[in-house]
């Protein structure tokens, strides 16, 4: 079978949705299925280890899990409050670990996944791309940042390399701070602001980023 011949990689979404930030970034993944099929999405309190593993054991090849939400050095979760957390994947524990996820590929819009679940992911012969500090998000040009987000995403299923994607993903937040700040100075003084903290917002993702290859 050629390359051309291949079925596309299945999409699994998923996107928490029980605070600020991830009501903004659960109406992004919600944008997705325009642009490419989703095979399954998970919200809310569907979105449990058990759940995910249910969905992987009926997969017949290598799915594209794409998060959209909180994370930490070590873990993605499924829901945080002030004194709680509940990990989804992550290097230890009773969530989906990197050895149940083999031959997977990974998109976690999240903070701080990038610096060590990344690296555990790879080993376990796992494609990533993520953050390894925190992702910003600047409100006053959120569809920007949106764009961009949901991008990568539809290019790395619709057949890209991790590497391709990365690059594109990093090009993408270049311009835009290179955008923010060639337009400010035609602004009002309060427009200019916000276009100062969106350029800086989005190098620092770029700087933030973070890919892993098989």
């Amino acid at each position: 079978m050629t390359v051309a011949d291949e079925a596309p990689i299945k999409l699994i979404l998923i996107n928490p949705r029980y605070d600020s930030h991830t009501q903004i970034t659960s109406a992004w993944a919600s944008d997705i299925h325009k642009d490419v099929p989703v095979y399954h999405r998970l919200e809310g309190e569907q979105i449990t280890p058990d759940q995910l593993r249910s969905i992987l054991a009926d997969l017949n090849g290598p799915a594209l899990i794409a998060f959209y939400g909180h994370g930490t050095e070590e873990e993605l979760l499924a829901h945080q409050s002030e004194n709680t957390s509940r990990p989804l994947i992550g290097i230890a524990g009773v969530c989906v670990l990197p050895a149940e996820l083999s031959s997977h590929r990974i998109y976690a819009v999240a903070c701080l996944a990038g610096s060590k679940l990344g690296p555990a992911l790879q080993g376990a012969s796992c494609e990533f791309i993520g953050y390894k500090d925190d992702f910003a998000i600047a409100t006053a040009f959120e569809d920007r940042f949106k764009s961009i987000v949901n991008q990568a995403l539809i290019d790395w299923a619709n057949g890209q390399s991790v590497k391709e994607v990365w690059s594109g993903l990093s090009k993408a937040w270049k311009d835009l701070a290179e955008t923010m700040r060639s337009t400010r100075t035609r602004e009002q003084p309060v427009h200019m602001s916000f276009r100062t903290l969106a350029a800086a917002f989005a190098l620092f993702n770029r700087k933030s980023l973070m890919y892993f290859s098989t």
